[in-house]
């Protein structure tokens, strides 16, 4: 058995030519002949290899054959380790070299049943890269497609495999590339892009799972373990958005870096200062690239459009459409811009520096370093909810709004340390405020894009002064609902405070869910 360690980047079609034209591609030697590999994946009819995730393929490459058995692999950030068994190919499968034998025995029991399902045709290109004494790299250059019969998708990417060195080497020569060209870290392999194909599984924007944060890590262990969650979400949707017109990438892009950026400020005092000093100012950067993009969805769907289904006049809908189309050319070029970016470097330092964190020489407590910060985080938005009551106005009511937002994530991140139910449920309160008053911002910063549009546009002043009056009302109706709802939800017994009664009894009561025996000594 041999370990594989590879990292895969990917990169748009159409810059073939200047990942070729690369120094440190081009002036690396070849590794043999460039070749056509054309390889079919099999498995049961009702994906039983799937379901274990284990891949069986043939391959083809000039007159050899090969056969291939690959197991799951921990990705993170493009790179991956994996478990891999390779052997020449006689017309039948053969699976006696396979020296573990629970995937050995699982495979021989199903191979009379094993099928062919898809296939990947792509030409390869392989140069052997030495960065530095010690250090050996395999560059494999792939380009071609997965195919199967219900579609086809493209191939175009890297894939640096570890011959001698250790798995960062790989990271900072990927860093070194990624420097110069669009190159995304990729997790998904091609065995997983032709099941999606094979399954029709739809592709759809990446949202957050369960956080893995668990009472028996330290704060530091808990802070890489959310941290590289959060990484797999945000390379995700970055790969959808450039990939795809579907706004909700964008969307859930952006949520991906602010989650990130709040979990480095709430676990600033275990990460480090280099650490923190990088990455608290460069994750709000990098969701300020898709800023623009958002925030001109949210004023198309949320504040223009509905008002074309209101009743009004003739010069109301010209006012909205006039609104609409200076929104639409806005967003052309908000998206060009955003085509543009370079994100991989971001994405590959981000897991490099995970790997180095510093451990700290004392470190409290998670539950009690939680409870901490969860209650400075509360102290701060019940004074941002005051100041907004004292001085109602659309920049204070954001800044309570970014207040819930911080609070809300780290209940979110540190749920599984408490009583899950009351911690969700007050997660979830919090969201709705947010919710209360997104709406306040998201008409704000649409009056003031027309005010700045309309300097070269007059009429877009018109249409600003409508859109006004006409939501006016709403926006009042708005700030006092959710004024009065978040004073309500910020005095409520708080589901992590150590002191409080009803920790104690949520406590009991998730004992009792545990069982109770009767002890009679």
């Amino acid at each position: 058995m041999a370990t594989e360690v590879e990292l895969k980047l990917a990169f748009p079609g159409n810059a073939l030519a200047a990942v070729e034209a690369h120094p440190l591609i081009a002036g690396s030697p070849r590794e043999g002949n460039d070749e056509t590999l054309e390889n079919t994946y099999f498995d049961t009819p009702t994906l039983e290899l799937f379901a274990e995730k284990i891949a069986v393929r043939t391959r083809k490459a000039g007159k050899r054959w090969l056969q291939t058995v690959k197991c799951a692999a921990t990705s993170v950030g493009g790179l991956s380790s994996r478990p891999e068994w390779e052997q020449p190919y006689k017309d039948q499968f053969d699976f006696a070299a396979v020296d573990a034998e629970k995937v050995r025995k699982f495979l021989e029991s199903r191979q009379p049943r094993l099928l062919p399902l898809f296939s990947t045709v792509f030409h390869r290109q392989t140069r052997r890269v030495e960065p530095r004494p010690g250090v050996v790299i395999l560059l494999m250059l792939d380009v071609g497609k997965v195919v199967s019969a219900q579609g086809e998708a493209p191939i175009s990417e890297l894939e640096l495999e570890l011959v001698s060195g250790a798995p960062a080497d790989l990271q900072d020569f990927a860093l070194s590339l990624a420097a110069d060209l669009p190159l995304i870290p990729f997790d998904r392999s091609k065995a997983e892009r032709g099941y999606r194909l094979f399954r029709k599984t739809p592709e759809k924007p990446v949202k957050a799972g369960k956080t893995p944060a668990q009472p028996e890590m330290t704060p530091r262990e808990a802070f890489r373990a959310i941290a590289l969650q959060g990484q797999l979400i945000w390379q995700a949707n970055l790969f959808g958005a450039l990939n795809s017109d579907d706004p909700e990438y964008i969307h859930q892009f952006r949520v991906s870096l602010r989650k990130l950026n709040t979990l480095v400020r709430v676990f600033e005092p275990v990460i480090g200062d280099s650490f923190y000093g990088t990455w608290a100012d460069q994750l709000k950067s990098l969701a300020a690239t898709s800023g623009e993009a958002r925030d001109l969805d949210v004023m198309r769907d949320e504040i223009l459009q509905p008002l074309l289904c209101s009743e009004g006049d003739a010069s109301h809908h010209q006012h909205v459409n006039h609104a609409l189309a200076a929104v639409a050319a806005a967003r052309s070029r908000a998206g060009e811009h955003f085509d543009r970016q370079r994100h991989g470097p971001p994405l590959l330092s981000f897991v490099r520096d995970l790997e180095h964190l510093p451990n700290p020489p004392t470190a409290p407590r998670i539950g009690d370093f939680a409870e901490a910060r969860l209650a400075r985080l509360h102290r701060k938005a019940a004074k941002r909810l005051a100041t907004t009551v004292r001085k109602p106005t659309p920049e204070n009511a954001h800044r309570f709004r970014i207040s819930l937002k911080h609070l809300r994530y780290t209940c979110e991140f540190f749920a599984p340390l408490f009583d899950e139910v009351p911690m969700t449920a007050f997660a979830r309160e919090v969201a709705s405020l947010q919710d209360e008053f997104g709406f306040i911002n998201d008409l704000y910063v649409a009056l003031q894009r027309l005010d700045s549009w309309s300097a070269d546009d007059p009429a877009l002043k018109d249409a600003r002064d409508h859109i006004a009056r006409w939501y006016g009302g709403r926006l009042d109706q708005s700030l006092a609902s959710g004024l009065d709802a978040a004073s309500t939800v910020l005095s409520q017994c708080l589901p992590w405070c150590g002191e409080c009664d009803r920790r104690q009894i949520e406590g009991i009561r998730k004992r009792i869910k545990q069982g109770i025996t009767v002890r009679i000594d």
